[in-house]
């Protein structure tokens, strides 16, 4: 039987944190690697595809920033609330994620005058992306069910 009685506070909160900049910096990856090795166009010069997709990858991986403050917040909310690695734990930071994405979104663009995105766009690629990223890292971050209170379910 393993013994523990720490909950890796420190961990979950960096994880949870920098989750936006993970999948934020996945996609901008993506989006330069397709940028350059396009198949579909006949002109080859690679770097000249990398410098112009670059300003488009640099925005999204911008929107890590952007997405920072309730990602730490919700990290903290999962500290506290000791989330463990399970079903329940996982689906909880996952939907969370997702409507925390959302919900940051409606709360900064309805104080704005005038919307910068397609309005049916962006809600539904936050709500999949906090969600996606919220799954990968709950999996990735979070202890195992039976760390807590000296007793191991395993």
């Amino acid at each position: 039987m393993k013994v523990s009685s720490r909950y890796p506070y420190l961990k979950v909160v960096f994880w949870f944190s920098v989750c936006p900049f993970l999948i934020s910096g996945l996609c901008a990856l993506l989006l330069m690697v397709i940028s350059i090795f396009n198949i579909f166009d006949v002109d080859y010069n690679l770097f000249g595809r990398a410098v112009s997709s670059f300003p488009l990858a640099f925005f999204i991986f911008s929107l890590g920033v952007f997405y920072f403050p309730p990602a730490a917040i919700l990290s903290v909310i999962y500290s506290v609330l000791k989330v463990k690695k399970n079903a329940k734990g996982v689906l909880f930071v996952s939907l969370s994620g997702a409507l925390g994405a959302h919900l940051w979104n409606f709360l900064f663009f309805s104080m704005t005058e005038r919307n910068i995105f397609p309005a049916p766009l962006l809600p539904s690629i936050s709500l999949f992306m906090g969600f996606l990223s919220s799954l990968i890292i709950g999996v990735v971050a979070l202890p195992k069910n039976g760390s807590m209170n000296g007793v191991s379910h395993e």
